[in-house]
């Protein structure tokens, strides 16, 4: 046939199939009898020739995605990866999957999961830690186990699923202490230190500036840590000689290098040498409890939270004024800070928000105060923002602060300002 001066045969030619200016335009397709058709064992979906028994786009047939993390196509069924099985939105592990054991939804009520078969949940022996809406377990073994929220990937599944249950954080071993806020860090026996977690902007990993991690990273720069501790998009760890190095968000001067660069690999804190312990966790501010029983702090200082009796910043360590004799301090996430002296009593500065500070009407306390009543103490924790509790010798607990989800523990669901 003639087209536009050219004789071609339209029953082969792909730019004339059929039909004078009939394009077959398809990704791989060709002219076969005057047709468009695409090669034996493809299927024309949306302008392509694909394989609908392996394209993850078109699985089984056209628009079919394979859309759940870790699945792929096979034969044209979207199937999981790993020996793992497609249970709903996600690829589990009928090995050891405590919400999948053993059957796509079912649940271990004990939260263990052991070739398929429930068996009983985590050993009371070891250390709980809790994160940013989330919880972590150490058992005794090293094994380190999560649940809770993990909308930034702080449960180090690889996922962005919340648990329920309990799971064990796989690939990590000989755990001996874990922080946790919006991200997760830990450390391992000899204090190699691991981080974990999403929507990293400042580098606070360790891995660089955007990088985010889904599962366990081991900071490769750092061994021998003594303690690590998770900030607001930073991290500090305490090191074998008694300094501080810290990264990330320096927002306020939180990192306490004299600046307010953000730092996206360790930077040693200067003129800051025989410290013991850091926060366990903390917000926009950071303290350290030095071996003569000082306390130094610095970051945000908008309600006292320093205890220098100001309100200004400090992008270096500032000795917390009038406390000595401190043999454990504690921060929470929040504005306020807590010390716990050799002699049973607890020491407060800054402020617990609405509504629930350590003192009526959300007094801001820029030196630390005593809380009176509260003697014999042993241990000493801040939650996130607005609660406190203490062990004293005789086995009670005292909480104060904020009761809005029954915090307390003393069956009201109203806050008190006194423990």
């Amino acid at each position: 046939m003639d087209c536009k001066g050219l004789c071609v045969d339209i029953q082969s030619d792909a730019s004339n199939c059929g039909k004078c200016g009939e394009l077959c335009s398809a990704r791989g397709s060709s002219c076969q009898a005057g047709q468009c058709t695409c090669p034996k064992g493809k299927t024309l979906c949306n302008g392509s020739c694909v394989d609908t028994n392996t394209d993850v786009d078109h699985c089984g047939k056209c628009a079919n995605k394979c859309s759940v993390t870790g699945t792929t196509c096979q034969t044209g069924s979207c199937q999981c990866n790993n020996n793992q099985t497609l249970c709903g939105n996600a690829c589990v592990d009928l090995q050891s999957d405590i919400a999948h054991c053993g059957a796509c939804g079912k649940k271990c009520p004990n939260g263990k999961c052991v070739a398929g078969q429930c068996k009983a949940g985590l050993s009371t022996k070891g250390k709980l830690v809790l994160g940013h809406y989330f919880s972590c377990f150490i058992k005794v073994s090293g094994e380190l186990w999560c649940w809770g929220s993990n909308n930034s990937n702080q449960l180090g599944d690889g996922t962005r699923n919340p648990r329920g249950l309990p799971a064990q954080v796989k690939g990590l071993t000989k755990i001996t202490q874990v922080s946790g806020g919006m991200h997760t860090c830990v450390l391992q026996t000899g204090g190699n230190p691991w981080c974990w977690g999403g929507h990293i902007r400042y580098g606070e990993l360790g891995a660089g500036q955007y990088q985010s991690k889904f599962t366990p990273y081991q900071l490769k720069t750092i061994s021998g840590a003594l303690q690590i501790s998770v900030l607001a998009q930073a991290t500090c760890v305490l090191e074998k000689g008694n300094t501080v190095s810290c990264w990330g968000n320096n927002g306020y001067g939180k990192l306490g290098d004299g600046t307010t660069t953000h730092r996206y690999k360790p930077a040693q804190i200067k003129n800051l040498s025989n410290v013991q312990q850091l926060f366990e966790k903390a917000s926009d501010h950071q303290c350290a409890l030095k071996n003569d029983g000082t306390v130094w702090c610095w970051g945000n200082n908008v309600f006292g939270q320093l205890g220098d009796g100001t309100k200004i910043a400090k992008s270096k360590p500032v000795q917390v004024k009038g406390l000595t004799k401190i043999k454990h301090i504690s921060g929470g996430g929040g504005q306020a800070s807590c010390a716990l002296k050799s002699d049973g009593t607890v020491w407060r500065w800054g402020v617990l928000l609405y509504g629930t500070s350590f003192h009526a009407g959300n007094v801001i306390n820029t030196t630390p105060v005593q809380i009176k009543g509260l003697t014999d103490v042993t241990q000493l924790s801040m939650g996130s923002r607005e609660l406190a509790c203490a062990l004293k010798k005789n086995g009670t607990v005292w909480c104060w602060g904020s009761n809005k989800h029954g915090s307390l523990g003393n069956g009201t669901g109203t806050g008190s300002i006194t423990p």
